[in-house]
Formats: C-alpha cells, structure tokens, sequence
C-alpha cells in the first residue's frame, strides 16, 4: 500500500534517503504469504522429507498445516506497538520484535505465557475430538504440534 501505515504494518519501504515510508505492506497479509509460501515449499518432495527427518516421524496433514501457522506466525512480534512505531511515530517509542515476542513466549512458571495457552489451546482446536479424551498425559510444547514418535519418545527438534 502507499503512504504510511494506517494499520499494522509487516513491511516498509523507504524513500531514497531512507527517512519516509512511501510503501508497506499490512502485517497479516505478510504472515498470510508467508504461510503460502511455506504451504507450497512442504509440498515439495526434498522439503517433506527433510522436515520429517527433523521431526522423527512422519507427519499428517495436521501436522503439515501446523508447520504452515508456525510459519504464519514468524513475525507476532510486530504487534508490538513499539516495533509498529518505526514506520508509525505518533506510536511513541521504538522497540524490536523478536526479543519481544519471545519474552512473550518463554516467562517464568507461574506467569501468563503464551506457550502456556497454546498448550492448553492445541488440546482443543488441533486434535481430534478421540485424542482429547483418549491421550491425558503430559506433553511438552513441540510434542503437542508434532506429536510424539511412534516408539514414543520424545520429538526433539
């Protein structure tokens, strides 16, 4: 889009001198290619068997589909209003986007982390209805995306 951002922004491109922003593309419409993208490169024979090895199983469609949310959500942090007031200044002051979302992700036991509620989420909207009831054990995050290897150990990646 032209002009500046009047909403969450993904990209930014400057003029010349690199003092305005003249283009910027919305935030989830870049996460949005970005999981096309990633949807399209695991189609891809070499990429699949690659990301299986890494996982140490072969994965579902599920499986699959998760790698490509994972992939949409590469860029959470520019949520941050700091990060968004490098092309926004009337946001205030500046901050970066990756030491922020993953403060987000990894705080301590006991406070609000959004790995925490992704966990609890998975349980519902990710597995089938049978694995909810059926499976109570204790999983640690990757295992609840990618699930654990047929002889069941743990996934590591």
């Amino acid at each position: 889009m032209r002009g500046q951002p009047s909403t969450f922004w993904g990209k930014l491109r400057y003029n010349g001198n690199g003092t305005d922003v003249v283009e910027w593309h919305p935030l989830a419409d870049h996460c949005a290619d970005v999981a096309v993208v990633v949807e399209g490169l695991v189609r891809l024979p070499v990429w699949r068997d690659r990301l299986a090895r890494l996982a140490g199983q072969q994965l579902t469609d599920v499986g699959w589909a998760r790698i490509c949310v994972l992939a949409a959500l590469h860029d959470i942090g520019k949520l941050n209003l700091g990060f968004q007031a490098k092309g926004r200044p009337a946001l205030g002051a500046t901050a970066g986007h990756v030491k922020e979302a993953l403060g987000a992700l990894f705080r301590r036991p006991g406070v609000f982390s959004c790995l925490d509620e992704l966990a609890t989420q998975q349980r519902i909207f990710w597995s089938p209805p049978s694995a909810i009831t059926a499976n109570r054990t204790t999983r640690t995050s990757w295992e609840m995306w990618l699930g654990k290897r047929r002889d069941g150990r743990r996934v590591t990646i």
